[in-house]
């Protein structure tokens, strides 16, 4: 009769620390997609094809100026599995075009 507390408590430990794991590692790790400009128009961006859309924002918003620039001298880019070609886009980052590489 005396081991039951000290067994319920060990019991309670064990599953507070299981729980707080379980609430640690599932929030933070998961990417989503996010709306954003594309060579001055605004389109849907994914880090990996598993992530979950994100809703489209409900105004339309007019796209920053698109600056006129080249784009760098990139070596060429094999398709990841699941995409057919790669090329290269001026991404708006929050505060400027950033040129990204995009395969679709």
């Amino acid at each position: 009769m005396t081991h039951a507390p000290a067994r319920y408590a060990r019991c309670l430990r064990l599953a507070l620390s299981g729980a707080a794991c379980v609430l640690t590692f599932s929030g933070t790790a998961q990417a989503a997609c996010r709306w954003t400009f594309v060579n001055g128009q605004q389109q849907q961006l994914c880090d990996s094809p598993t992530d979950a859309p994100a809703k489209k924002p409900l105004l339309d918003v007019a796209p920053p100026l698109l600056p006129a620039t080249m784009a760098p001298i990139r070596p060429a880019v094999i398709p990841p599995l699941g995409k057919t070609s790669c090329n290269q886009a001026q991404v708006w980052n929050g505060s400027a075009y950033r040129w990204r590489t995009l395969c679709q």
